[in-house]
């Protein structure tokens, strides 16, 4: 029996020490590879939304800042106790973005959004998702104003869109 028991922890200990010299010696040939994600990177905005952005840029009042590419669910939130589930109700508003935001200096309040539409806007489920954004923003209050895109823009034009629609927002917000 003790031959046996001796037998078996020689063996016990020679797989031990074999494993551990094994494992040394892959650790000292094998090299993990980075894990490689799938992922590359992408402009924030499009040349069309490049050349916009820098007249209305210029065209903002000056207690304001201009944001790119908000999404939708930074602007609006679901009501607590809405009746039907929250992710029902949050899903439709968050994966959408809306083209620039008009935020204020002192609050970062949106007080405006603007949509550059380009020829895609002319498609049904563009004017669908379209319609649907304007819905929810006028919900809280936000106006929008869209403006087509094109190869040059009027900064004039574009200041007195923004001062129209901000104007009728105050009146708006006054009256209630």
């Amino acid at each position: 029996m003790d031959f046996l028991y001796v037998l078996i922890w020689s063996s016990f200990i020679l797989l031990v020490l074999g494993g551990g010299l094994l494992l040394f010696f892959l650790s000292k040939f094998y090299h993990a590879q980075p894990q490689v994600l799938p992922y590359v990177a992408v402009p924030l905005l499009t040349d069309t939304e490049c050349r916009f952005f820098q007249v209305l840029q210029d065209s903002l009042p000056r207690d304001c800042y201009l944001l790119a590419q908000v999404r939708l669910a930074n602007l609006v939130h679901v009501k607590p106790g809405s009746g039907t589930s929250f992710w029902k109700n949050f899903s439709p508003i968050g994966m959408k973005c809306v083209d620039f935001v008009i935020v204020r200096h002192d609050t970062m309040k949106p007080i405006l959004v603007i949509e550059l539409d380009d020829r895609t806007h002319a498609r049904t489920e563009r004017r669908q998702r379209d319609h649907f954004v304007d819905q929810v923003l006028a919900a809280v209050a936000i106006p929008v104003l869209h403006w087509p895109a094109s190869a040059s823009y009027n900064s004039t034009e574009l200041s007195q869109a923004i001062s129209s629609k901000l104007s009728s927002r105050a009146k708006t917000r006054s009256a209630l």
